[in-house]
């Protein structure tokens, strides 16, 4: 559950404060972007049944083309040169790590699933990034979140679908990872807004580089998709149109 900040206590009715992120003002209908369906797996107890040893060495195989899936699915939405392939290579190079695979190889070892042995060592990573003091190293935890479920995708025989937004949309999201920012067309989407997130995040640095106003830490909202909003990401705010527009046109 995402944790208010004292902000949010004494906010207007219908309007919601956070943290300006990027800069500019966008009035469009809101989109709640979910995370990817199905892939919850759990943390693996005495009541999931160990794989017979026979079974192992496809369980590893099984996880190395998932992780070459998601590989060439993070590199395909890197642009050479530009920032965003700066930022995915921070993922990517996590999917060749030993500290990280090495723990994956011995879980099945022991007789645990891929899929488990995947996200019980990359869940231990990312509470550490998460519980970090420092906030760049904080905001790293989405980065991580994102991996761990494009590999769960893939290992479950899924995809991560396509975000397809309707014009000027403002999109809504517990958090928004930098891959699926850079999947979003934005010459359709205009602004970002998070329940949680980071202005420290890399998502945050893509949206200020490429003119996408932002808010974070938005926390809850009851605020129906569809409906239309206005964010501000020069002071924080998520509203109704209407409020925002009676803000404007004073007494």
């Amino acid at each position: 559950m995402t944790e208010l900040s004292p902000e949010h206590s004494s906010r207007e009715i219908g309007v919601y404060s956070g943290r300006a992120t990027a800069p500019g003002i966008a009035t469009g209908p809101l989109v709640r972007l979910e995370r990817p369906a199905g892939i919850d797996v759990g943390v693996a107890d005495p009541a999931v049944a160990p794989i017979a040893v026979a079974l192992r060495p496809g369980e590893r195989q099984k996880f190395l083309s998932a992780a070459d899936v998601a590989t060439a699915a993070l590199s395909a939405l890197a642009e050479p040169g530009g920032e965003g392939a700066a930022i995915l290579a921070f993922q990517i190079g996590l999917l060749s790590d030993d500290e990280l695979i090495a723990p994956v190889f011995a879980a099945i070892g022991q007789g645990m699933a891929a899929p488990i042995a995947w996200s019980q060592a990359i869940g231990g990573l990312i509470a550490e990034f998460a519980a970090a003091d420092d906030e760049v190293f904080a905001a790293r935890a989405s980065d991580l979140a994102d991996l761990r479920d494009r590999v769960l995708v893939a290992l479950t025989g899924g995809r991560v679908a396509d975000d397809v937004v309707p014009e000027g949309a403002i999109i809504f999201a517990e958090d928004l990872p930098p891959s699926r920012f850079l999947a979003i067309d934005w010459n359709h989407a205009a602004a970002v807004a998070l329940a949680a997130g980071s202005p420290a995040s890399h998502v945050a640095m893509l949206a200020r580089s490429r003119g996408v106003p932002m808010v974070t830490r938005l926390g809850a909202i009851n605020i129906k998709a569809g409906a239309l909003v206005t964010l501000d990401g020069d002071r924080g705010r998520l509203e109704p149109a209407a409020a925002a527009a009676a803000a404007t046109a004073g007494p």
